[in-house]
């Protein structure tokens, strides 16, 4: 016999029909959406730069090498033996490698690409709103970490090998740290510089 519904009263809901009403609330919170990139894939995302970038440095010093030894650039001792560049060529052997580090971050700008490590990675700097990051707002976010990081460097060369350019080293190792905690201690897993330019690091859900 069917068990009746008092007048006025409720149908029982069975543990099925919660279960059915919980996965329809599920699939309504669904999203396709880019989420926050982990800090572990930003900093996975850094080391591949940094084995590229040191490559690049690579080349660029044999190249600025090879230039120098051709131009008379070099330290040659009383033997004639050469055992390293004068001033000039490692000034414009740093002058390069600033303005190849910038190339490296900011060329695939302007073409909505990302630079290898975060390519690799599926990861993308965007606005606040999810749309593609402007060129001055990428530029902005290399600037305030990679400014100090100049002045940090160039210290270190002008003090190298004595042990005040331990000092200098300390300052890229402690500006570097600052970026990643930053990046781990907030929920959204935005780093000061992102803050400063406006911008978010996603990757697709």
């Amino acid at each position: 016999m069917a068990s009746e519904i008092p007048s006025g009263g409720l149908a029982p809901v069975s543990s099925s029909d919660h279960a059915v009403a919980l996965m329809r609330q599920l699939d309504a919170l669904k999203t396709d959406a880019p989420g926050a990139a982990e800090p572990s894939e930003r900093a996975l995302a850094r080391v591949i730069d940094f084995w590229g970038g040191l490559a690049v440095l690579l080349c660029l010093g044999m190249a600025t090498a090879v230039v120098a030894n051709a131009t008379g650039h070099v330290l040659v001792d009383s033997t004639g033996l050469v055992h390293g560049l004068d001033s000039g060529a490692i000034w414009a052997s740093n002058i390069l490698i600033l303005v190849a580090g910038a190339v490296y971050e900011l060329g695939p700008s302007p073409f909505g690409w990302e630079p290898l490590g975060k390519r690799l990675l599926h990861l993308s700097v965007v606005r606040q709103d999810g749309s593609q990051a402007s060129f001055a707002m990428s530029a902005t976010r290399f600037a305030v970490w990679f400014l100090p990081l100049i002045v940090v460097m160039v210290g270190w060369s002008l003090t190298y090998p004595g042990w005040d350019s331990c000092w200098f080293f300390a300052g890229a190792v402690a500006l570097f740290a600052s970026l990643f905690i930053s990046i781990a201690r907030s929920d959204d897993h935005r780093g000061w510089h992102d803050r400063l330019a406006g911008t978010s690091v996603v990757r697709p859900r």
